[in-house]
């Protein structure tokens, strides 16, 4: 009877973890400390029942070599999580070939546990339970990461040719400082850094590459919105003596009731960058035009930074858009924005068909919506993070040819022509 009753724990255990590894890899916030309650209740769960099913009947040692096991079990989920999700994005077959041997590796642990823990020798049930429940974990494991990993299949391409700065031309820096977001726009001898990282490190390698590139002016700058990872850089930008601000555009800071966010952290950030552009009497322009406007060859449309009719009302939510055209291309930076809000939807149809998109949010699910990519379609998708399957999926099947991780390559510029538009890796990593 024991053994009977630990079949249906045997065949959940590896749905569970499967179940587990979409939410961690899609991030699924929401769903995932249901997850990881589900796995870990069914750790335990199967823990005590084979254990008695082996005739470990004593409750102490029930209980310690029960807790022991799912410990451990749930110590081990954590290191592989993070080597798949690692893995993942180079290639569904790594990434299948990671799951089969770190599933093996995670299951085998948790046996040599309950095996190790036995009072009497293990019969032929135990035995083939134990092997049943390994080898149907490690197939599932083994399909869902195959079936994920598909997308990522299009989202390096190896060998992009490194970049060499040519006077005069009209590009997009893409750099890589982490998850975080550093655009430089470049035409005709003209520059605008739309945000500019923050944390360790990106500080020093944004001005270090602002200066070479800009020889130090910059026509305008742009806050997209008020977290850290956007505009924490731009105080330290602001007061390098050796640039030089045109003007600033930031939108005011809105602290609402109904949002989870640390409004005063927030309101603090964006009042010491507007207290540094006010030291070096830079024109700080708050109301967010809605008229194009020129940089170079560029035509630049911003799209203010309005929130959302639904909660939750926070600052991705109303992230500050910019469109820029040149030689009858199009590519959309969109900031953090997502569509919790709806905000996705709305501006869709007024953005349009592009050729170049900055993945919202760093690629992150909650943004990049199918009717948000359905309908700007772009044939190139930058990521500035670690991004999400299920959005890279939707890019793809948009059409998407060519979808680049700025981390891949050390940052990316897409260059922009009569020809059209090429990609080349800018090959630098943040300063140490």
């Amino acid at each position: 009877m024991q053994t009977l009753a630990v079949l249906p724990l045997a065949l959940a255990l590896p749905a569970a973890l499967a179940w587990y590894f979409d939410v961690y890899v899609n991030w699924q916030q929401k769903l995932f400390p249901l997850a990881l309650a589900a796995l870990g209740a069914g750790a335990a769960l199967l823990t005590l029942f084979t254990l008695k099913a082996l005739g470990e009947h004593r409750p102490l040692a029930l209980a310690w070599k029960t807790l022991l096991s799912t410990v451990v079990f749930m110590g081990v989920l954590n290191g592989v999580s993070a080597v798949v999700k690692e893995v993942l994005r180079q290639g569904a077959r790594n990434a299948a070939i990671a799951a089969v041997a770190l599933a093996a590796a995670q299951l085998i642990v948790l046996f040599v546990l309950l095996l190790s823990g036995r009072r009497e020798a293990p019969g032929r049930a135990g035995v083939t339970l134990a092997a049943c429940v390994l080898a149907v974990s490690i197939a599932g494991a083994a399909v869902f990461m195959w079936n994920a990993g598909r997308p990522r299949e299009y989202l390096t391409r190896a060998g992009l040719a490194a970049d060499r700065p040519v006077p005069g031309r009209t590009a997009i820096h893409f750099l890589s400082t982490g998850s975080s977001d550093a655009i430089l726009l470049e035409s005709g001898g003209h520059f605008a850094l739309a945000d500019a990282a923050s944390a360790p490190g990106e500080e020093s390698y944004v001005l270090d590459y602002v200066k070479r590139v800009t020889g130090g002016h910059l026509d305008f700058i742009l806050g997209t919105h008020a977290h850290g990872d956007h505009i924490g850089g731009f105080e330290a930008l602001t007061r390098d003596p050796d640039i030089t601000i045109g003007k600033a555009f930031l939108k005011p800071y809105t602290a609402h009731k109904r949002s989870y966010e640390d409004n005063e952290k927030h309101q603090a950030r964006r009042g010491s960058m507007a207290a540094a552009l006010a030291e070096r009497s830079v024109p700080l322009i708050e109301d967010i035009p809605e008229e194009p406007f020129a940089l170079g060859d560029f035509t630049i449309t911003l799209f203010g930074g309005g929130y959302g009719h639904r909660p939750p009302y926070d600052e991705n939510d109303s992230s500050v858009g910019l469109l820029a055209e040149a030689y009858g291309l199009r590519a959309f930076l969109a900031g953090d924005m997502n569509n919790y809000g709806g905000r996705e939807t709305r501006l869709a149809p007024l953005i349009g068909k592009v050729d170049l998109v900055k993945a919202a949010h760093h690629g992150m699910e909650g943004s990049s919506t199918r009717v948000f990519v359905n309908t700007l379609r772009p044939q190139i998708v930058i990521s500035t993070g670690s991004g999400n399957v299920k959005v890279w999926g939707r890019y793809a099947k948009a059409g998407a040819e060519l979808m680049l991780h700025t981390a891949d390559f050390g940052g990316v510029v897409a260059v922009f022509g009569e020809s059209g538009s090429e990609c080349y890796a800018i090959g630098e990593a943040i300063s140490e």
